[in-house]
């Protein structure tokens, strides 16, 4: 099996504290599986050793080089159920609901200093229990995500969540692969290249969220071993 390279470090987003530490909720593995394409994780997690915990995560570190991990109040994800326990509503009430609820939680964001875009979308996504990639069609890693400029994700859920990432993004990628090609088309001739390199799967908490690094990275989702289906409210770029 492959060693980590330096990349993407896990960080806590400032002014965001995870009780958590790292050692209880990263896991990695011996690599992937290439199959028509679908870039989809090895399922044998290991919990990290102290020095790839040193290797994969940090204190702090520019945006470029981190993916951020942080959490809504309590409050905001009650509110979230109590919308969708409401089923006698219209749909325009329901519609008007949701935006709502969005702008309480963009003024949230944005009061943590997240780095909100001037316009930014919310979407709610759920997926079906016992899927190893949540992308369209199961596409795995390196597939397009269903929201296009994708910026992070909040787990709405009552169950704890689970992201998958390469911690190889777009800059060491390019200085490995230097044909000028996409993102995508990189990170998969990487990963079929060399499968046995590991991926990271972060456990997201109930009410917990991830903020991508601003350039691309190869990242997805797994339902695997849930009991309830995922619901993910998921924030991007205009």
């Amino acid at each position: 099996m492959a060693n980590h390279e330096p990349g993407i470090r896990l960080v806590n987003a400032a002014h965001c504290h995870q009780a958590r530490p790292w050692g209880e909720r990263v896991r990695i593995n011996s690599g992937v599986v290439v199959e028509e394409g679908r870039v989809l994780p090895r399922c044998d997690w290991r919990a990290p050793s102290p020095a790839e915990i040193a290797l994969l995560t940090a204190g702090d570190g520019g945006p470029e080089e981190t993916l951020a991990l942080f959490n809504i109040p309590q409050r905001l994800h009650d509110q979230w159920w109590s919308l969708e326990a409401d089923q006698d509503r219209d749909a325009e009430t329901k519609r008007a609901a949701f935006q709502e609820y969005a702008g309480e939680l963009l003024a949230y964001l944005q009061f943590k200093q997240l780095p909100l875009p001037t316009k930014c979308t919310v979407s709610a996504l759920v997926h079906a229990v016992d899927l190893a990639s949540t992308k369209p069609n199961a596409g795995g890693l390196t597939a397009a995500p269903a929201c296009p400029a994708t910026l992070g994700g909040i787990n709405l859920s009552d169950e704890e969540a689970a992201l998958v990432f390469l911690n190889l993004g777009a800059t060491h990628l390019a200085a490995r692969i230097p044909a000028p090609t996409s993102f995508p088309e990189r990170a998969l001739a990487f990963l079929t290249a060399c499968s046995d390199y590991p991926v990271v799967r972060v456990a997201l908490q109930p009410g917990e969220g991830f903020w991508l690094p601003p350039s691309p990275v190869a990242y997805d989702g797994d339902t695997r071993g849930r009991t309830e289906i995922d619901v993910q409210l998921v924030l991007h770029r205009e």
